[in-house]
């Protein structure tokens, strides 16, 4: 292996936190990393144990979230991630716009049109204020959706790139995760930011976790694109060191 491909594997390792120093706990990891992908919760709750200084069980980060210092919802690549309470705003008014576009044909082709998207967002709303979290099958319910297809899934995920719900832990016992307003996890309202403070933002955010990274990198792991991947990491470069590697320069988060 060439020494440059070592050193950027190596470095990259430190940045995650799988060598070098540890994270403290669970909210130490996920401000590191900005989001722990988390399809599957039972699968996210591994991705701590090697990064922290303690033995972190899946307890910790269940405490976490009933703490609200975790919001669960949809972010990088549109997919549900961990990402931390502080910074679920910004990350929901960045990505959340992009996916839910882009998301547009699939609902279109599920029956979910810009009508019904709206209304439901409405009442998922009324529904939540009144009642509190709520199961995807009751909200199903509620919205008269064909509980049986991939609606419900990806109308809740709509309504959560638009800032109102996010997932919840499931109450102790039982199984099927919870869904509430997004603004009473937080215990305020999300505050986006306009787009270039909020990719400004996570520039230097991405590669303290995952550097040395290009701007193809940056693209694949949070799905905003490669234009504004590279707006984001010209801007972060200036302030940081580089590596050149097959022609294409790679920006390496300061030590």
């Amino acid at each position: 292996m060439a020494d440059d491909a070592r050193r950027t594997i190596e470095l990259r390792l430190r940045s995650q936190g799988l060598t070098g120093p540890r994270g403290a706990g669970v909210a130490s990891v996920v401000n590191r990393l900005v989001g722990i992908q988390a399809q599957e919760l039972g699968f996210a709750r591994l991705a701590f144990r090697p990064r922290c200084a303690r033995t972190v069980v899946a307890a910790d980060v269940d405490a976490a979230l009933h703490e609200r210092t975790l919001v669960w919802t949809w972010a990088m690549r549109g997919t549900l991630h961990l990402v931390p309470a502080a910074d679920a705003g910004r990350l929901i008014g960045l990505l959340g716009p992009i996916f839910a576009a882009r998301g547009r044909p699939r609902r279109l082709e599920l029956g979910l049109d810009d009508e019904l998207c709206e209304r439901a967002l409405v009442q998922l709303r009324e529904i939540l204020d009144a009642q509190g979290p709520q199961t995807r099958s009751a909200l199903t319910a509620r919205l008269r959706i064909d509980a049986g297809g991939q609606a419900p899934a990806h109308l809740l995920a709509y309504v959560a790139m638009r800032g109102v719900v996010c997932r919840v832990a499931p109450v102790e016992g039982g199984r099927e995760p919870l869904y509430d307003l997004l603004e009473r996890v937080l215990g305020r309202p999300p505050t986006p930011l306009p787009e270039h403070q909020a990719l400004a933002l996570l520039g230097p955010r991405y590669l303290a976790g995952y550097g040395p990274a290009t701007a193809q990198d940056l693209a694949a792991w949070s799905g905003i694109g490669l234009r504004r991947a590279r707006r984001t990491l010209d801007g972060a470069g200036d302030e940081a060191p580089a590596l050149h590697t097959n022609g294409e320069r790679q920006v390496v988060a300061a030590p």
